[in-house]
């Protein structure tokens, strides 16, 4: 933890000689006597500070370590991980989406199950819920149940939130005006692009709740 100028400082006069060569003056710092009005102490106030000043910036570097804390060193994260394989103009997005995806880009270490996907999305912020498919069977279905092909046998469903969308208002709608429309998630990229070459990831999207 770094320490103010004024704790430094404080410091440092702890650690002047004594004896009858330094002046005595009033009553100083931090319990050391005269020595906090010498002139020897007014000397040692600017190191004091630059001291100070040196300490805060090395606490603040641990925090650029991290890309999902970082802000000086974020550019950077982001200059390593190269161009993104989804097209995003990354440079344009909030910084806590900036980090985010450096976080997930920069820890990724591959994997193909549900868990992995889930793993993915938590570390955009966004939970999900994977659904396998399963290929029907006669005498296992029940009335009511969906009928999966074998065509689906490598078919797995992604549920995303709703996220932001808008429903047209009577009154409001002109001519090839879109009666609701939202933006789907980026997220569809990125797991199309993990997901094995051998499966098929389709998207559906859910209020929270339902």
């Amino acid at each position: 933890m770094s320490r103010s100028a004024d704790q430094v400082w404080a410091e440092m006069l702890t650690l002047l000689p004594r004896g009858a060569a330094w002046p005595a003056g009033t009553t100083g710092a931090a319990g050391t006597g005269g020595a906090g009005s010498s002139l020897l102490a007014a000397v040692l106030r600017p190191l004091a500070e630059g001291i100070a000043e040196v300490e805060a910036a090395a606490e603040a570097l641990m925090r650029e370590v991290d890309p999902r804390s970082a802000t000086v060193m974020l550019p950077d994260f982001e200059r390593l991980l190269g161009a993104d394989p989804c097209g995003r103009n990354i440079a344009a997005l909030p910084l806590d989406e900036r980090r985010r995806l450096a976080h997930s880009r920069y820890t990724a270490r591959g994997g193909a199950s549900r868990l992995y996907f889930e793993g993915v999305a938590e570390k955009r912020g966004t939970p999900i819920v994977i659904t396998n498919l399963v290929v029907s069977q006669a005498g296992l279905l029940e009335a009511g149940d969906e009928i999966v092909g074998i065509s689906e046998a490598f078919t797995f469903s992604v549920q995303l939130p709703l996220g932001l969308w808008k429903v047209a208002e009577a009154g409001e709608l002109a001519a090839g005006d879109l009666i609701y429309s939202f933006e789907p998630s980026d997220l569809e990229c990125e797991i199309g692009r993990l997901k094995p070459a051998h499966t098929e990831a389709v998207f559906t999207y859910a209020e929270s709740g339902t």
